[in-house]
C-alpha cells in the first residue's frame, strides 16, 4: 500500500528501509498538499499518508489535498485542517479516539500533520474521515510560542 507509483516514470517512492525505521525528515510543503502528485487507479490524485497512534497503531491513509479552516468559538484561534481518509474502505478506520496528537507522514518520512479527530466509525457508504493540522501551518505557530524548538533535526 506505501508502494505508489507516481505519474510519468512509474518507479515507486517508497523504499521500505532495511532496518524497518521509517526515518522522519521535513515536512510536506502547502503546494503538495494541495496538489498531490500521485494518482490512483481513477487518475484522481493523492497522497498515501501513514501514522501511528496510541489507540489502533499504525494506519495508511490517504490525505485528499482538501483543508479546511477551523476556528475555535471560545479562543478565536484559527488552524488548518487536512482531510484523511482510510486507504480503501475495507482497510477500516484510520484513527480512533485517543490516536490524537500522531504524527502524520507520508512515505518519504516528511510530516504532513499532528492528527486532531476524526469520525472513527467506518459508514457503509462512504469512508470514515480523519482530520490532521498541517505541519506547514503549525510549525510557525510553535516557532512562535518555543523559538528553540527544532522538529527537523538529524538523528541518525
Amino acid at each position: 500500500m506505501m508502494n505508489p507509483h507516481p505519474p510519468g516514470n512509474g518507479k515507486p517512492t517508497f523504499n521500505y528501509p532495511d532496518d524497518r525505521l521509517l526515518r522522519i525528515d521535513g515536512i510536506v510543503s502547502k503546494e503538495r498538499l494541495l496538489s498531490p502528485d500521485m494518482l490512483d487507479s481513477n487518475k484522481d490524485p493523492y497522497l498515501i499518508v501513514i501514522k501511528d497512534g496510541n489507540t489502533i497503531g499504525v494506519t495508511i491513509g490517504r490525505a485528499t489535498g482538501m483543508q479546511s479552516f477551523v476556528r475555535n468559538e471560545k479562543t478565536g484561534e484559527e488552524s488548518t485542517e487536512l482531510a484523511i481518509y482510510g486507504y480503501v474502505k475495507k482497510s477500516g478506520v484510520f484513527s480512533a479516539k485517543g490516536d490524537s496528537g500522531a504524527l502524520v507522514v507520508d512515505g518519504l518520512g516528511r510530516m504532513v500533520g499532528l492528527l486532531t479527530g476524526g469520525t472513527s466509525k467506518p459508514l457503509k457508504e462512504t469512508l470514515d474521515v480523519s482530520y490532521a493540522t498541517s505541519l506547514w501551518w503549525l510549525l510557525p505557530c510553535i516557532k512562535a510560542k518555543y523559538p528553540h524548538a527544532d522538529l527537523i533535526r538529524k538523528t541518525f
